[in-house]
């Protein structure tokens, strides 16, 4: 179960940062779906685990979202 809050949690990010960087009528939507489902990640994360792991897996996906938003295509 942890597993697969992990994934959604870096789906989200990768749309995320992908609808952030590029141009489009559904490029903000898409980011905003990122979002989304990266704060459901996160929240179901911190609920299935404890406080501590909860920290270090929301600082691991702002590490890949800084990581994925140079390695994306700019505008």
């Amino acid at each position: 179960m942890i597993l697969l809050i992990g994934l959604l949690g870096i789906v989200g990010i990768a749309l995320g940062a992908w609808g952030t960087q590029t141009r489009g009528t559904w490029s903000q939507k898409i980011g905003i779906i990122g979002g989304i489902l990266w704060l459901l990640g996160v929240i179901l994360f911190f609920l299935q685990t404890n406080l501590v792991n909860g920290f270090l897996y929301l600082m691991a996906t702002f590490i890949v979202g800084a990581i994925l938003t140079r390695v994306f295509p700019k505008r």
